[in-house]
């Protein structure tokens, strides 16, 4: 059974792509600049979640 560490490296950079294809679909509708904040918290998740070394500063801190 994978541990709960693994699952979230291995499920939060698809997560994190996935709040952002919707945030820019709400953004291109309401064309404002509060949706657009809102799909830019998302793109930052996606760099931190995706770096390695974010990962075992992540899973150090965490675990």
């Amino acid at each position: 059974m994978p541990d709960i560490a693994q699952l979230a490296i291995t499920y939060l950079p698809d997560a994190a792509l996935a709040l952002v294809a919707y945030s820019l679909a709400r953004m291109l509708r309401a064309r404002n600049s509060i949706a657009l904040a809102f799909a830019l918290v998302p793109v930052g998740m996606i760099f931190a979640f995706t770096n390695a070394t974010t990962h075992r500063f992540m899973l150090d801190y965490l675990f």
